[in-house]
């Protein structure tokens, strides 16, 4: 037991020295524990990256630029774009896992984009309707082995990288790109419009400031 323990405790002096380690204001992968809160745990920030929300317990409301998308239960995950501010209400007791990456990154590395880009479909309203997709089995099984690894305080960059490379190679080879296409569409199908939009008004304004104040559908 004491030879465990002496294990246990120069994993953890590792782990804390390594030059790569990611900092819990820049970590990719992040555990959120509602263990202890009285009534529902209110969060809110501004979100630069897109993020996926796993909940592993419980339930989240989510709302997004201040408008309620929907409820992501146990056992489902969500998109949450980029470049939004965010209020996630939790249900006490409730285990998230967030996955925070670069627009460009998805299936950048294990398949062809234009494989799921071909499944988009714009809806009528213009707006992106909120998608939430059961976790699979297979998923499953990664996110116990990564949620064992992060409660051990493994955080380096390197093994945060492979994982996210690893979560995507699941969600391609695992879920039907139907689904994907749905949930990733923010990602998408932004740039694009945005082209759309600047190509055509550019001709109209004088400097970016006014193309600030025109309406948009992103």
């Amino acid at each position: 037991m004491e030879e465990q323990n002496h294990a246990d405790k120069c994993h953890a002096d590792i782990h804390q020295r390594c030059q790569y380690r990611e900092s819990t204001q820049t970590t990719s992968f992040k555990l959120h524990n509602i263990q202890n809160a009285v009534g529902n745990h209110i969060t809110e920030k501004k979100t630069l990256s897109p993020v996926l929300l796993f909940v592993l317990k419980g339930f989240v409301n989510l709302k997004v630029n201040k408008q309620s998308v929907g409820t992501v239960s146990t056992g489902q995950f969500s998109l949450i774009p980029g470049n939004s501010y965010i209020m996630l209400v939790s249900s006490p007791g409730s285990l998230l896992l967030t996955c925070r990456f670069s627009e460009k990154e998805p299936f950048f590395n294990c398949c062809s984009v234009s494989d799921i880009k071909s499944f988009v479909e714009k809806p009528a309203s213009g707006a992106c309707p909120f998608v939430s997709l059961p976790i699979h089995p297979r998923l499953a099984q990664f996110i116990e082995f990564l949620q064992a690894c992060l409660s051990d305080g493994l955080h380096c960059s390197h093994f945060l990288s492979l994982k996210r490379h690893e979560l995507f190679l699941l969600l391609y080879n695992y879920y039907p790109y139907e689904s994907l296409a749905r949930m990733f569409r923010p990602l998408f199908c932004s740039d694009t419009q945005f082209e759309q939009f600047v190509y055509d008004n550019y001709r109209h304004v004088v400097d970016v400031g006014i193309l600030r104040q025109l309406p948009t559908c992103l």
